[in-house]
């Protein structure tokens, strides 16, 4: 199993290099946070590899039909962690990715002071006023 550094595989193009279509939400709390959100929309909806590589190639995620669509899920990492947990392993074992072929709708969120949300209208990082999550 390829396991790929933490910083450098949770961007659009490792999402979708794996095959699999992204997006990258910002989103900004109350209180200034500025927080990176991904998505990796229902694949049965937006498949990529189709124009691509066309029908039957053997590298395609496993596509599930518009009419399974299962709803929403939001993967939210533990402490000391990121987002980049649910994909670091790659498609064959990476949860966002197998609830993605299993027809969901999968959003990837990173709670304030991860190196994926580190930023804020107010104060930087380097305060303590930033680390106040309260």
């Amino acid at each position: 199993m390829k396991v790929a550094a933490e910083n450098s595989i949770l961007n659009m193009s490792s999402i979708e290099s794996a095959g699999y279509p992204a997006e990258l939400h910002i989103v900004t709390t109350r209180d200034g946070y500025i927080l990176k959100v991904h998505r990796i929309p229902d694949p049965a909806l937006q498949n990529k590899n189709e124009d691509k590589d066309g029908p039957g190639d053997e590298n395609a995620p496993n596509l599930v039909a518009a009419a399974d669509f299962r709803g929403v899920v939001l993967l939210m990492h533990g402490l000391f962690s990121t987002a980049a947990d649910f994909i670091v392993t790659g498609p064959e074992n990476g949860l966002a990715f197998i609830l993605a072929d299993a027809g969901y709708d999968v959003w990837l969120a990173n709670a304030r002071g991860t190196r994926f949300s580190r930023k804020n209208l107010n104060v930087g990082p380097k305060t303590a006023a930033f680390w106040d999550f309260r």
